[in-house]
C-alpha cells in the first residue's frame, strides 16, 4: 500500500488553504500531555494516549471529509482505542501471569475512555431506545473493528505510529504500554491508600469502599480526558495562529510567584512597622504571620483556615498561597468564593496588591462553554474560552464546580489545570448540602492524587470531616495528635476583639414567629431613631423589591430623612461594585459625623459574606445559622462603635421558600438547633450563634441524609450523582438482566448524564451582556466580529474578559436579547436594563449566588 503517511492531514483551514499534518499534531499532543503527566507519575500513559487519540484520521474517508469532499469522516476516535484493546493488549497475553493479564484489562479502560471521549464525554452504560442497557465502550470498539478491517490504512497505521514513537520518544508503543501499566498500578495503590484515610464509615463498609474506589477511578478518567483535551485543543486551536496562547514554563512561574510574593510582603512590612496599630490590626497581622509560616511546611493536602469574620482572611490566604507556590513550585493559585459580590470586591483588592498581569478574573462565561460539534471546538471560538492557563485565577464556586463536574470542553481543560495548584475556597460553608459527598470525594482526589493544596476559608466551619454525620468525609491533614492541622493559633481566633456585634431573635420565644412587611419596616424605623444605618438581608429578589418599596413608601409618607439602596444580582457586577463602593463612602461619612441622613440597604445574600461594609444594625431573614454569623460581619465591622452592633434574626411572611427546598431545610435545621440549645428566648436576650453551629450542621446533614449524594431525577434510572459517577448500580443490574452476564468493564459510569445533570445551583440561565456604561466595549465587540464571518479572535479575547463585569444571568430572554450566534454571545437591548434596579425585561432566577 503506497501511502504518504507524513502528508495526511489532522486539520485544514479552507481560508488559508493550508493544513496541519497528523504526524505533527499527535507529536505535539503527546509531548504536551507528557509534560503535564510527568508531575503525576503518568508520563508514559499520557504519551500513549496522545499518540493514539487521532489514529482514525488516517482513514481515507476522513481525509476526504477534512478537505470538504465528504459530509462525514466517521468515528476517528475509536481506532486508537481499538489498537489498545486488540493490538497492544494481545502483545502481553503470553508474557504475563493470568492475574496480571486481568489487571492489564482493567488498565486498558483508563486508556480507552479518554481516547473515545476526547470529543465529548459518554455514558459507559447507556440506555437504548428499546429500554435495554448496552455497554457503549464495547459497542464502539466492535463498530470500529469492522471499520478497521475494511480499511487497509487503518490496520497498517499502528506500525507507522510505532516508528514515530521510536523516533520521537526513543521507545516503542508496546514499551510505552508496559511502562504505563506500571504507572497505573502505582496510581491504583495510591487510591487505595487514600481510601484508607477516609474514616470509619468508609473503611468498615465494603459497599462504601467500592463506591469510593469507583468514584476515584472515574475521577482518574476525567483527569486523563482533561489532559488530552487540554493538549489536543491547544494544539488544534493554535497551529494556524501566528501567535500561540501562552503556556507558562516552570521558570516563568517561579518569577511570577517571586514578584507577587514580594508585593504582598511589602504590604505586610507596612503592617509590621505601623505606629500604634489598633488591637484588631495587631491580631490580623499575627494571624497572617502564622499562616505564612505554615505555608512552608504544609505541602499538598486539605487544610482549614477558620478565621473570624473581619480577620483579614483574604489577604492572609493570598499570602499563604504565594509563599506555598514559591516553596513548592506550584503551577497555579485559584481563589474561589461562593458570592459574586465577594469576588468582585476581593478580585479588585487582590489585583491592587499583586498586580493585574498574570491574573484572570473569571466569574461568567461570556462565550458559551458548550461546543456545537466535533471539530467546532477547534475553531477560533475555542480561543476565546477560558482554559485557566493564567497563574492566578479569581473565580466563583460555580465556575470551580463546573470545572470539577461538568462535561464541556473548557471545563475538562480547566480540570487539568488544577494539578499542583493551591485552591483557596472562601466561604466554604456556602457549599450546597446536596454537593457535600461528591465535593468531599473530589477534594480528596485533588489533594491526594493531583498534588493540589486546598484551603477552606470560613468563619463558620461546616464540619465537612464529621465522620458521624457524613459517609464520605473530607480528609483534612492531621497533626501528631490526630487533629486537623491548624494554620493559625487558636487563641488568636478567639480574641475578644472579634466580638463586635450581638445577636437577637425576632422569632418569638419558641422561634416560630413571622414578621409582615409592615412589622419589619416598623422595627427597622424604630432602630433608626437611635442608629444611622441598617442592612436588611432577605433571600429572594422579589422580597428585596417588596421591602425596598415599602421602606421608600414609609419614608415618603412620614416625611422622614433616609436613603434606601437596592442590591441584587439583577445588577451587573460593575453596577453592584459601584453601588457598594458608594455605600461604603456614605457609611464612612456617617461614622465620621459628616453625614446625618440615615442609610438603609435592602439586599439578597450577596452582601452577607465577605463584603467589607459596616452598618450599625443588620437584619437577616433566617435560613442557615452560618449565614446569620456571616451577616453579622457586616455589623460594626471595624469595631468603631462604643457599644456592639445589633443583628436581628427574623422570618419574613412575604418571602416564600417553597421553590427553594435547600434553603427551607437550612431554616428548619436552624430553628431546631436554636430550640435544642436555648429552648426559648426573649427578644431582649442576646443569642450565642456560634454555640449553636455544630448542632446546626449535624441536624442539617441528618435532615438531608438522602440528599447528600446529589439526587438526580432521570427517568427509570433516577439515582444520585454519586451513584452515576461510581457504581451506577441500577443500570448495571439492568445490564445483567438483559445480557445474563455482568458488565464486562470495571468502569460503568454515566459520565455524560452526570455532567449534564450537575448544577451547583439550579441554574438554567444564559450569561447576557447588559448595557451599563460599556458602550465602547460593546461597539468594539461588533467591530472585531466583523461582517465577513471571520472575527479577530486574538483582539476579542481581552475585550470579552473586560465585559464579564457587565453580565447578568437570564433564562427567558425572548425578544430582549441580541445574539452573535457564531460565538455564543448574548447582548441585552438597552430598554431591558434600569439604572436603579438593573435587569427589568425577561425572566431571571431567584438565586442567591
Amino acid at each position: 500500500m503506497d501511502i504518504e503517511w507524513d502528508l495526511l492531514l489532522a486539520h485544514w483551514d479552507a481560508e488559508l488553504k493550508k493544513g496541519q499534518y497528523i504526524k505533527d499534531h499527535v507529536r505535539n499532543t503527546a509531548e504536551y500531555m507528557a509534560r503535564i503527566g510527568k508531575s503525576l507519575g503518568l508520563e508514559s500513559i499520557c504519551i500513549l494516549i496522545g499518540l493514539l487519540h487521532d489514529a482514525g484520521k488516517v482513514n481515507r474517508d476522513w481525509q476526504k471529509y477534512i478537505r470538504g469532499e465528504a459530509a462525514s469522516g466517521g468515528d476517528h476516535a475509536g481506532v486508537g482505542a481499538w489498537y489498545v484493546q486488540h493490538v497492544l493488549y494481545k502483545y502481553v497475553n503470553n508474557s504475563v501471569p493470568a492475574d496480571t493479564y486481568r489487571w492489564y484489562g482493567i488498565y486498558n479502560e483508563f486508556l480507552i475512555y479518554p481516547i473515545l471521549a476526547h470529543h465529548g464525554l459518554y455514558d459507559v452504560l447507556k440506555e437504548m431506545e428499546d429500554g435495554s442497557v448496552c455497554c457503549w465502550t464495547e459497542k464502539r470498539l466492535k463498530e470500529n473493528e469492522r471499520l478497521i478491517l475494511a480499511h487497509e490504512e487503518l490496520t497498517s497505521f499502528i506500525h507507522v505510529l510505532d516508528g514515530w514513537a521510536g523516533k520521537w520518544f526513543k521507545t516503542s508503543l508496546f514499551q510505552l504500554y508496559q511502562k504505563g501499566f506500571a504507572e497505573w498500578m502505582d496510581w491504583h495503590k495510591a487510591i487505595q491508600h487514600m481510601i484508607g484515610k477516609s474514616g470509619k464509615a468508609v473503611m468498615q463498609d465494603a459497599d462504601s469502599r467500592r463506591q469510593a474506589s469507583l468514584f476515584y477511578f472515574g475521577a482518574t478518567v476525567r483527569l486523563l480526558t482533561g489532559i488530552l483535551k487540554e493538549a489536543d485543543v491547544y494544539d488544534s486551536a493554535n497551529w494556524a495562529l501566528e501567535e500561540r496562547q501562552q503556556v507558562y514554563k516552570d521558570e516563568e512561574l517561579d518569577a511570577v510567584w517571586q514578584q507577587m510574593g514580594d508585593n504582598v510582603e511589602r504590604l505586610y512590612d507596612l503592617f509590621h512597622k505601623a505606629e500604634n496599630p489598633s488591637l484588631l490590626n495587631q491580631v490580623r497581622t499575627a494571624m497572617a504571620d502564622d499562616a505564612y509560616a505554615a505555608a512552608a511546611v504544609t505541602k499538598d493536602g486539605c487544610y482549614r483556615l477558620p478565621m473570624p469574620v473581619g480577620a483579614g482572611k483574604t489577604n492572609a490566604s493570598l499570602r499563604y498561597a504565594l509563599h506555598h507556590a514559591r516553596t513548592f513550585h506550584d503551577r497555579r493559585i485559584i481563589y474561589a468564593t461562593a458570592f459574586l459580590s465577594v469576588l468582585e470586591q476581593n478580585a479588585k483588592d487582590i489585583q491592587d496588591i499583586i498586580g493585574k498581569e498574570h491574573v484572570l478574573e473569571h466569574h461568567s462565561s461570556v462565550v458559551a462553554d458548550d461546543c456545537a460539534g466535533e471539530e467546532d471546538e477547534y475553531e477560533g471560538a475555542e480561543y476565546l474560552r477560558e482554559s485557566w492557563e493564567s497563574p492566578v485565577i479569581l473565580t466563583t464556586l460555580v465556575q470551580l464546580s463546573n470545572t470539577l463536574f461538568k462535561g464541556q470542553s473548557a471545563c475538562l481543560r480547566r480540570f487539568s489545570k488544577l494539578i499542583r495548584s493551591v485552591i483557596i475556597i472562601d466561604e466554604i460553608q456556602s457549599l450546597p448540602v446536596t454537593c457535600v459527598h461528591v465535593y468531599n470525594l473530589m477534594m480528596n482526589f485533588l489533594t491526594h492524587m493531583m498534588g493540589a493544596t486546598i484551603i477552606h476559608c470560613t468563619a463558620t466551619p461546616p464540619g465537612l470531616d464529621d465522620e458521624g454525620a457524613l459517609n464520605y468525609p473530607c480528609i483534612y491533614e492531621k497533626d501528631e495528635k490526630g487533629s486537623p492541622v491548624a494554620l493559625v493559633d487558636g487563641s488568636l481566633m478567639a480574641a475578644p476583639v472579634f466580638a463586635r456585634a450581638q445577636f437577637y431573635s425576632l422569632l418569638g420565644e419558641r422561634f416560630t414567629q413571622f414578621l409582615s412587611t409592615e412589622q419589619l419596616v416598623a422595627h427597622v424605623m424604630m432602630q433608626l431613631e437611635q442608629e444611622k444605618s441598617a442592612l436588611i438581608i432577605v433571600n429572594t429578589k422579589k422580597a428585596v423589591r417588596k421591602v425596598y418599596d415599602a421602606i421608600a413608601d414609609w419614608l415618603d409618607a412620614h416625611d422622614r430623612p433616609g436613603e434606601c439602596w437596592y442590591l441584587t444580582t439583577n445588577l451587573c457586577a460593575a453596577h453592584r461594585l459601584e453601588r457598594i463602593t458608594r455605600m461604603k463612602e456614605e457609611l464612612q461619612k456617617l461614622r465620621e459625623g459628616s453625614r446625618q441622613t440615615p442609610l438603609i440597604c435592602v439586599s439578597t445574600n450577596l452582601i452577607a459574606a465577605g463584603v467589607n461594609i459596616d452598618f450599625d444594625v443588620v437584619y437577616r431573614s433566617l435560613t442557615s445559622l452560618d449565614g446569620v454569623l456571616q451577616a453579622g460581619g457586616r455589623c460594626n465591622r471595624d469595631g468603631k462603635r462604643k457599644i456592639p452592633g445589633r443583628v436581628y434574626l427574623f422570618m419574613y411572611m412575604d418571602e416564600t421558600l417553597e421553590k427553594m427546598p435547600v434553603l427551607q431545610k437550612e431554616r428548619e435545621a436552624s430553628l431546631e438547633a436554636l430550640r435544642k440549645v436555648y429552648g426559648s428566648k426573649r427578644e431582649e436576650e442576646a443569642l450565642d450563634i456560634g454555640a449553636c453551629l455544630d448542632e446546626y450542621f449535624r441536624r442539617l446533614y441528618h435532615k438531608n441524609r438522602q440528599a447528600l449524594d446529589y439526587p438526580v431525577q432521570d427517568g427509570p434510572f433516577s439515582q444520585t450523582l454519586l451513584q452515576m459517577l461510581s457504581e451506577n448500580r441500577d443500570m448495571a443490574a439492568q445490564y445483567r438482566i438483559g445480557h445474563r452476564s455482568s458488565v464486562p468493564y470495571l468502569l460503568r459510569q454515566r459520565f455524560k448524564t452526570a455532567a449534564d445533570a450537575f448544577q451547583l445551583i439550579d441554574n438554567k440561565e444564559k450569561t447576557v451582556i447588559v448595557p451599563y456604561k460599556n458602550e465602547e466595549l460593546i461597539d468594539e465587540v461588533f467591530a472585531l466580529v466583523g461582517d465577513d464571518g471571520h472575527p479577530d479572535f486574538a483582539a476579542l479575547k481581552p475585550v470579552l474578559q473586560k465585559l464579564q463585569r457587565y453580565t447578568v444571568g437570564m433564562y427567558d430572554m425572548k425578544e430582549y436579547v441580541q445574539v452573535i450566534p457564531e460565538l455564543g454571545i448574548y447582548l441585552l437591548d438597552p430598554e431591558g436594563y434600569d439604572e436603579e434596579f438593573g435587569l427589568t425585561k425577561g425572566e431571571w432566577s431567584e438565586l442567591i449566588f
